[in-house]
């Protein structure tokens, strides 16, 4: 299909639009090559008596001749008829070029609209402004549609083919690298196409008049708080902020209540509809809102690298216009989903010191709450569990919530500074049923020798015992 794009005038008459007829351009051409009104009708197809009518029509509404003759002597054209086609040719000539790519795209687009083998591009991604502008970018080549969802569903979504491309939120640090080593399980290194598109921090909004200083002031009977939709990443990190708190999501008034953007949370706290919610610091700046930086959040989108090679490179420039990222350009130490996916060497391990299989039966007050399938020895007996490490101690914290059977826990950096003493440490690795090592490489092994007890077992986050015998499993990077 080829479109044809030209150039038509219009003038003001008594407020009223006119169309001025080409004809009029036509017979002063024609009067100006061959002398007289006559060679000009011949010209253009016309009579002379229409030709004559149309001239004296135009020369009434411009008030102004066109035309000037002699008996005898012809005719020729006008200063103002000779200044109307001066300018007539100069904005042609300015017009064509952009007249001409106007009608190959509008040529192209509707080629492209009308082509029934063409496939339409699904984006499903986590709220983020500048994925509605990759949507608008797309539609001006392919039938692009948004569907917003969560984090996760997003990523379920892609892996399953159902999405040409994903939009997707990592939280940073603690506990943050638990709920991203979730949501990047969903990717392939080898397969897919990463980039890292903006960088922003996730915080707790309230409003000015009564600002909330720290995720316990949720648990405020007189506070209302306004969840984000299952599957966000910004859900998914509330819950594991709760859980290293060791809060119950029931007991916040409004956990159930949900909305799907971070606007439309700020929009109700505003409005004084809730108290509290989680959404990203430039929503509650521009909402006016009192806000605390909980995490820092990074957004990514994902395409396959098997994706049609006009779509990559449509995506390719959008992101290099917004100064993104690929995977292949970011740095090697940063949490990427294509590293944390790709190099196993950066997992974290699960080492039985001197023991069989982790068969520690861990159980809190209660026969009815403790985990499925798990062994009771004593209705009130508590497991004793030693984490060794300040880093990991909230990725440790989710992780032995997860673990409903699991009453206490002490750790180094919760405990008095004796433990760091040798005397001290040793008798706490020894005195654990179980000890959680978030410690880099050289201190984990120095951890593990002074473990003398067989039954103590331990699970080491570090990469130091990758290899070594007793092995039972390896789990992502709590």
């Amino acid at each position: 299909m080829n479109v044809n794009l030209e150039l038509h005038w219009t003038v003001e008459l008594d407020k009223q639009p006119v169309r001025l007829d080409p004809l009029v351009f036509q017979l002063l051409h024609g009067v100006r090559h061959g002398g007289h009104l006559n060679y000009a009708a011949k010209s253009a197809g016309v009579s002379y008596r229409h030709a004559w009518g149309v001239l004296r029509e135009w020369e009434a509404r411009f008030g102004a001749a066109l035309l000037s003759s002699r008996q005898g002597r012809g005719a020729h054209l006008t200063e103002f008829a000779e200044t109307l086609l001066a300018i007539v040719a100069d904005t042609e000539t300015k017009l064509a070029a952009p007249l001409r790519e106007a009608a190959l795209n509008a040529s192209g687009g509707l080629a492209e609209a009308t082509d029934a083998r063409r496939h339409p591009v699904t984006i499903v991604s986590s709220h983020q402004r500048r994925i509605e502008l990759l949507r608008d970018e797309l539609r001006q080549r392919h039938k692009a549609g948004l569907e917003v969802t969560g984090s996760e569903h997003a990523l379920q979504r892609f892996r399953r083919g159902d999405a040409d491309i994903a939009g997707f939120q990592l939280p940073l640090a603690e506990p943050g690298r638990t709920v991203a080593a979730g949501l990047i399980s969903h990717l392939d290194g080898g397969r897919d196409e990463i980039w890292l598109l903006s960088q922003h921090v996730m915080g707790l909004l309230s409003r000015q008049d009564r600002p909330l200083t720290e995720i316990t002031n949720l648990l405020a009977s007189d506070v209302n708080f306004v969840n984000r939709q299952q599957g966000s990443a910004t859900r998914l990190m509330l819950d594991a902020l709760l859980a290293a708190e060791t809060i119950n999501n029931a007991d916040i008034n409004g956990y159930a209540r949900e909305e799907y953007t971070d606007t439309a949370v700020a929009a109700l706290i505003a409005s004084g509809h809730a108290d509290a919610g989680l959404a990203n610091e430039d929503t509650a700046h521009e909402f006016g809102l009192h806000f605390v930086p909980l995490a820092p959040m990074r957004f990514y989108i994902a395409m396959s690298k098997e994706a049609d090679s006009g779509l990559r490179r449509a995506v390719t420039d959008f992101c290099a216009a917004q100064q993104g990222l690929t995977s292949a350009n970011m740095k090697h130490d940063e949490f990427t989903p294509t590293i944390a996916r790709t190099e196993t060497h950066s997992s974290s391990w699960l080492l039985e010191s001197r023991c069989e299989r982790l068969d520690v039966p861990l159980t809190r007050p209660g026969a009815y709450d403790r985990a499925p399938g798990s062994r009771v020895r004593d209705m009130t007996d508590v497991a004793k569990i030693f984490i060794d490490g300040e880093v990991g101690y909230y990725g440790a914290c989710r992780l032995l919530r997860a673990w409903r059977h699991v009453q206490t826990c002490s750790s180094s950096n919760s405990t008095t500074q004796n433990v760091k003493m040798p005397g001290a440490r040793r008798e706490a690795l020894n005195s654990a049923d179980v000890a959680i090592l978030c410690l880099p490489d050289d201190a984990a092994r120095e951890a593990v020798a002074l473990v003398e007890n067989p039954a103590t077992r331990i699970i080491d986050a570090s990469t130091a015992h990758r290899a070594a015998e007793g092995l039972d499993l390896w789990f992502p990077r709590i």
